[in-house]
């Protein structure tokens, strides 16, 4: 039964700033719901649609699958092929305007539109591997890979695509800071991406630093990132990441030991990055995650602390005071498998 009280928030004290400009506070989460159990994936896209519904990636079925917060009202969209809402790859799934839903497939290179019965609206293509950085309208907007072999350079390429004209609007590199002489830890890289209501694009460089750009595509700032701490993969980290396959292999010895020795990235893999309506940055970390897991917050370039939710999280979204998160329990169903839940938070102010 989902309980009513607070979660417990951690977060490091510091000195207090002048009394006429308090520092912002972080939020406090009651949990208020658990969809149990979900499929298990090894994709953690997940994306809240509205209120009381939130679709993840099956990818063991190719499909995706949306439901309530009891999970007994489910959907499925797509299924493996290459058709009208058909999937080969699908990497991330995403809310649209009026219940829709956006399934970004990378093998074909397309995105496909959902109205809330399922139905397919649209199917727009899209660059290679274009990673969303926010909930989408009438265009999109992502970073993507490039394709053909050319000049290497530090940052990420990032575009928009208008779905319905299927036109590229706007195109340009983002350059890494290093590269136009703002000074940060790491020279190279741009992890995650999210961009914030008044259209800045936010990336993660290395552990340490963030940056952000423009609606143009330029270096407005850089600003520490405070809650990275330095941490070394446990047991369980290194089990799943020995399990892991990559192109229909997994990892060797050699690999698996020299994983176990070096720390933990801050970012959990894939974009888990996202703005809120009040442009507070999120982040999923990976410290702990055996009993909790912890969700860094900041707001105008200032840490605010680290929000402690339970399990071991995967993925999560956000829509207005509702926070979502994909998670694993520590126990296992009747097929050996780990049990899979989406626990529903509701943001209070402190």
């Amino acid at each position: 039964m989902v309980g009513s009280s607070l979660i417990v928030i951690s977060m490091v004290a510091i000195g207090c700033g002048p009394a006429e400009n308090p520092r912002p506070a972080l939020p406090e989460l009651s949990l208020i719901g658990t969809s149990e159990p979900v499929p298990y994936s090894e994709n953690s896209s997940i994306a809240l649609i509205d209120s009381n519904r939130v679709c993840m990636i099956h990818s063991y079925e190719t499909q995706v699958v949306c439901g309530d917060r009891s999970w007994n009202e489910t959907i499925t969209l797509g299924q493996d092929g290459e058709g009208p809402g058909e999937f080969r790859s699908a990497l991330h799934v995403l809310r649209g305007p009026d219940g829709a839903v956006g399934v970004f497939d990378g093998a074909l290179a397309r995105v496909t539109v959902f109205d809330p019965n399922g139905r397919v609206l649209l199917t727009s293509p899209t660059p290679f591997l274009l990673n969303p950085v926010a909930a989408f309208d009438s265009t999109v907007t992502g970073r993507y890979a490039r394709t053909a072999l050319g000049e290497q350079f530090a940052g990420v390429p990032i575009a928009t695509v208008h779905l319905r004209t299927q036109e590229i609007v706007w195109d340009t590199d983002l350059p890494h800071p290093s590269e136009v002489g703002v000074r940060t830890v790491s020279e190279r890289g741009l992890a995650g991406g999210a961009r914030s209501s008044s259209g800045v694009i936010t990336f993660l460089t290395g552990n340490h630093d963030f940056v952000d750009y423009t609606q143009d595509g330029r270096v407005l700032r850089t600003f520490p990132a405070e809650g990275y701490r330095e941490e070394y993969p446990g047991p369980r980290d290194i089990e799943e990441y020995r399990s892991r396959q990559f192109l229909g292999s997994t990892p060797g010895e050699a690999e698996v030991r020299r994983y176990s020795e070096e720390p933990k990235r801050y970012m959990h893999l894939g974009n888990q990055m996202r703005y809120d309506d009040e442009d507070r940055l999120w982040l999923l970390t990976l410290r702990d995650r055996d009993a909790s897991s912890y969700l860094d917050v900041y707001q105008d370039q200032e840490w605010l602390g680290s929000v402690e939710v339970r399990g071991r999280a995967y993925g999560f979204d956000l829509l207005g005071t509702l926070l979502v998160v994909l998670l694993e329990r520590a126990k296992v169903d009747a097929e050996g498998l780990p049990i899979r839940a989406i626990d529903w938070y509701e943001l209070h102010p402190n």
